[in-house]
């Protein structure tokens, strides 16, 4: 399943509940900032802390700090912020990270999902590659 069937399938939900705004404009517009964070191991081993961010500045993006090993830091921007210096994600990309981080006390991710998980860790592994 891809991002976009994965998305669909949690308008769907919400749809269901009778919430009818899209998920990229409830994040974007009824959050200050912080969307969720969550950590993560890459395949080589290193932990890292995932932010999932929204500014009025800086649009939707994310930002991936490593836990364990040398420091490195990597933004990506779903709205192109800066190209160049934040690695672009797209809007489903993003999305997809502030469901499985939605909260900031959701350390582990939304890990009951595994197509959510996977279709996350897949981007994950793509931004932290050349770390």
């Amino acid at each position: 399943m891809n991002l976009v069937q994965i998305i669909a399938g949690y308008e769907a939900a919400k749809a269901a509940r009778g919430i009818t705004t899209s998920t990229w404009d409830l994040f974007r517009h009824d959050t200050k900032d912080r969307v969720g964070s969550v950590r993560m191991t890459d395949s080589r081993g290193r932990r890292w802390k995932v932010r999932v961010r929204h500014t009025g500045k800086r649009g939707s993006y994310l930002k991936l700090t490593t836990l364990t090993g040398p420091e490195r830091e990597i933004r990506a921007s779903a709205e192109a912020y800066k190209p160049g210096l934040y690695a672009p994600v797209t809007r489903e990309e993003w999305v997809a990270f502030a469901l499985f981080a939605e909260g900031d006390d959701n350390w582990g991710g939304r890990t009951g999902d595994p197509e959510l998980f996977a279709a996350v860790t897949t981007v994950f592994e793509r931004l932290v590659s050349n770390a």
